[in-house]
């Protein structure tokens, strides 16, 4: 009968894989995450805070057509419940009232009815570093002009 006996000494297990070292890859999968998770933070943020500026900006704009399109009606009423046309006097009132407020904006009178129409665009914060510069702004307000 034949005993097998362990070697004396030190045993050491084969390496599964390459020879060679053995490297550590603990951290590799965290800085993937990172790397694909901070640009869609940046969107994320771009969209709340630059979406929030230009929310801002259309009810600025809706205000400001708004005030030319009063102030337009208000100096065609006379005219107007005289029996005269206003037309005139209303668009270069609302045109007055835009370029006070410094706003770019279209005024125009058709059929007895004032259309103001304003066009601006607004700076972002973080949709810029993706290239998106700016975000349009728009807002109009028709208003009557006749004579009750």
């Amino acid at each position: 009968m034949v005993r097998c006996c362990p070697p004396s000494g030190p045993v050491s297990a084969p390496r599964a894989g390459r020879g060679g070292p053995i490297h550590d890859d603990r951290g590799v999968s965290f800085t993937t995450l990172i790397v694909s998770l901070v640009p869609m933070l940046i969107v994320l943020c771009g969209l709340v805070v630059d979406g929030a500026a230009q929310a801002s900006a259309t009810r600025e704009a809706a205000v400001v057509a708004a005030q030319a399109a009063r102030s337009g009606t208000d100096a065609a009423a006379a005219l107007e419940l005289g029996g005269g046309d206003g037309s005139g006097v209303a668009a270069s009132a609302a045109r007055r009232t835009l370029a006070d407020r410094g706003v770019h904006g279209v005024v125009d009178v058709a059929g007895g009815r004032l259309h103001v129409r304003v066009d601006d665009t607004v700076g972002t914060v973080f949709l810029g570093i993706v290239g998106v510069r700016t975000l349009r702004v728009d807002a109009e307000v028709w208003a009557e002009l006749k004579s009750r």
